[in-house]
């Protein structure tokens, strides 16, 4: 019975916490394609080097992500300095893993680009989804 009380007592926590998920990945995944779509035109359309194409298209998925889930996803309307240092520090972690990655796949292993960058940016994705979930916008 103790069971029963406490798993309608948590209910609300849960499903807010759902519901936060869910936007954390339609973020993502908005992201994702602004970074993808940067790195496209960045890349093949205005010829910038492969590396420089991966970091501005990062960097351009970055602002859209503080925004999106710091307003929307987290509902964060105060201004907290910790947040920002917070969402750069694992942007910074996750990004590094992911640039490192993809650079030594595309110049050691010769991938196709697109292919280096698109298994460098699942490993941002996880990186980024739980450390901000767990570390920026814990409340």
């Amino acid at each position: 019975m103790n069971f029963i009380k406490r798993v309608f007592k948590e209910r609300p926590k849960t499903v807010k916490s759902i519901e936060q998920a869910v936007k954390f990945g339609f973020v993502g995944v908005l992201n994702t394609a602004v970074g993808w779509l940067s790195f496209f035109v960045l890349f093949y359309l205005l010829l910038i080097e492969f590396r420089i194409a991966n970091a501005l298209s990062y960097l351009f998925g970055l602002i859209n992500s503080f925004f999106f889930n710091k307003l929307w996803t987290f509902k964060s309307k105060e201004y907290k300095v910790s947040e920002v240092v917070w969402f750069i520090v694992v942007f910074l972690v996750a990004f590094s893993l992911q640039y490192y990655v993809s650079v030594f796949l595309k110049e050691r292993l010769k991938f196709y680009p697109m292919i280096a960058y698109v298994i460098g940016n699942i490993i941002y994705i996880v990186i980024g989804f739980v450390g901000n979930k767990l570390i920026t916008f814990r409340k």
